[in-house]
């Protein structure tokens, strides 16, 4: 058993959000989209937080392009990406944006030939997978895609595999 406790010691979000991707990237995590409890019932959101735990401080960031939660979220070199999820109709997504640090903005991306929410999303070796998750008919998704970074102008699709 581990000596190490959970603690409730840091920072609270002031956004109440559940079905959001959270990742971490230097010395920051980063809160990215999710659905919060707007007027008139549940919401998809926009919003991307940062966590500084050395001051213990959550800040906003620039706002993504297209609401979504139930999302997958992972960090390639210095940027931050958002992988489908679940529009505002609660359609599953294809879309995928890049978050760039220094220009504080996010930017399409080509998008996953699968729609998908719900699913997990890694980066390894300069790839990007997606896998698993809901499609648009909500039955489960069974590919993995994969993307390699070329340059700001998006992803080559490389590869498509069922899993």
């Amino acid at each position: 058993r581990s000596h190490c406790d959970w603690s409730s010691d840091v920072c609270s979000s002031d956004l109440a959000r559940e079905d959001l991707a959270v990742v971490s990237l230097g010395e920051f995590l980063y809160a990215i989209g999710g659905v919060d409890d707007g007027v008139g019932g549940p919401r998809q959101s926009r919003s991307t937080q940062r966590y500084d735990p050395v001051a213990d401080v959550w800040e906003g960031m620039a706002e993504m392009r297209t609401a979504r939660g139930r999302l997958a979220a992972a960090v390639v070199g210095n940027h931050l990406y958002a992988i489908g999820g679940q529009d505002t109709n609660g359609e599953a997504l294809a879309a995928t944006e890049r978050y760039d640090l220094v220009a504080d903005v996010w930017e399409e991306m080509a998008s996953m030939a699968t729609a998908r929410e719900m699913h997990a999303a890694v980066s390894a070796g300069g790839y990007l997978f997606a896998m698993g998750g809901l499609g648009l008919d909500e039955d489960t998704v069974s590919t993995t895609e994969s993307w390699v970074h070329e340059s700001v102008r998006g992803f080559r699709k490389i590869r498509r595999a069922h899993v």
